[in-house]
């Protein structure tokens, strides 16, 4: 496969869906250049200080990858603020009404606040210049979409899964798109790119 021309290994590496690009990846340094504007041309990122925050770190660290991506799909998402007995007995609450009242008053349950709490302050300290540090890193971004994080969005996106194992408690997945739309980053994009909402 390494000998066919990058051009032909890109036309195969649009037919090929996400994980089967990642680990084509890896297969040799011929393949990567190839593979690797096709796989980073699309970018997802939770709504979350945290989420911002770890992509803008990844791509400090492969700068390369500011260039290959045209688009950039912001997940919104909110998280109840709560006091610790509401948290245990919250609907979105990791595991849900199985989760038996011993493991909600555990060790690791203790943890699992804790985190919340931490992660619900930084939340509410934001003042979303995150957001626009993200934008302006991207050189040839087209469309920013602002979408509702789903269900199978969170049980399939490995930094939402992350999160979940960490705090317990699950986001208002049909909360309005709304708040993150008026954001002062979007409101000011520049007219070269696109920006797409779903309501």
């Amino acid at each position: 496969m390494d000998q066919l021309p990058p051009e032909i290994l890109s036309e195969i590496a649009c037919l090929l869906p996400t994980p089967e690009l990642r680990h084509l990846r890896f297969a040799n340094r011929y393949i990567a250049c190839s593979v690797i504007p096709v796989l980073f041309r699309s970018l997802s990122v939770i709504n979350t200080a945290e989420h911002i925050e770890g992509l803008i770190e990844f791509i400090k660290q492969s700068p390369t990858i500011a260039r290959f991506s045209q688009k950039l799909t912001v997940f919104h998402a909110t998280w109840h603020v709560c006091e610790r007995s509401a948290w245990e007995n919250h609907p979105l609450l990791f595991g849900g009404k199985d989760i038996g009242i011993n493991h909600r008053k555990s060790v690791a349950a203790d943890k699992a606040f804790q985190s919340y709490t931490q992660f619900a302050d930084r939340e509410s300290l934001r003042d979303f210049s995150d957001m626009m540090s993200l934008i302006s890193i991207f050189e040839n971004l087209q469309v920013v979409r602002i979408s509702h994080i789903k269900r199978i969005t969170l049980m399939k996106n490995p930094q939402c899964r992350r999160l979940l194992r960490r705090i317990w408690l699950g986001p208002c997945v049909r909360d309005s798109v709304v708040k993150t739309a008026t954001l002062q980053a979007f409101v000011n994009i520049p007219n070269t790119i696109r920006l797409d909402i779903d309501l």
